[in-house]
């Protein structure tokens, strides 16, 4: 099964005009109130970019939502990874909400099989239709003062598609696959997602089997 990239986050990322004009106006989404300064002949213009704004958010997030279906989704069922934590118990930095998907990707967080005071959380993003979809997983136990922490080291072996997530210089837990791991394909911007969730089993399969 194949997945279409839609047309409003095609040209989001392939065309820049495009995206200078979404990233200035995602904020404006859902306001009660017009930008300070716009102009009366300016409106039109200004609800139009709206909807193209709100279309590519819109677009985004189901198509995470697709490929979540035919990656993470399968994988954790075949690894016995069936009970997801609440949204209204995430925190809100994880939760499904169009902020977070749209600035950070789809993330969702599971018990661990093995120990109910431990977490999984698993993300998924989208950069462009050369790098492709990116997976992002963690893994943290609870500590004595109720906080979780990450159990991971920097050294685990998660298989060959993932690498440990060190954006700034600190490693904080964070593994994640490499860029352009999993690219969309540009003569007819569809994506196969088998090879991502292989990547994502594998990664699950090997994360249950660390010592505890």
């Amino acid at each position: 099964m194949f997945i279409t990239i839609p047309q409003s986050v095609q040209d989001y990322f392939q065309k820049l005009p495009q995206q200078n004009k979404v990233d200035a106006l995602i904020g404006h989404l859902g306001q009660a109130f017009l930008p300070q300064g716009i102009a009366w002949e300016d409106l039109r213009e200004h609800y139009k970019d709206l909807l193209i704004t709100a279309t590519a958010r819109t677009d985004y997030a189901v198509l995470l939502f697709n490929v979540w279906d035919a990656t993470w989704g399968p994988a954790l069922a075949a690894c016995k990874i069936i009970r997801a934590v609440p949204i209204r118990h995430t925190e809100k930095t994880a939760q499904p909400s169009p902020k977070v998907i749209w600035g950070d990707g789809l993330i969702r967080v599971y018990y661990d099989p093995r120990d109910q005071n431990a977490l999984i959380y698993v993300e998924t993003r989208y950069e462009g239709p050369d790098d492709g979809f990116q997976m992002f997983l963690w893994h943290g136990e609870q500590d004595d003062q109720q906080e979780y922490r990450p159990t991971l080291t920097v050294t685990a072996r998660l298989g060959e598609r993932w690498i440990p997530h060190i954006p700034d210089g600190t490693f904080e837990g964070w593994f994640v696959t490499e860029e352009r791991a999993f690219p969309a394909d540009r003569t007819d911007n569809t994506f196969d997602p088998e090879p991502m969730r292989e990547a994502a089993e594998v990664a699950l399969r090997a994360l249950l089997a660390l010592p505890r």
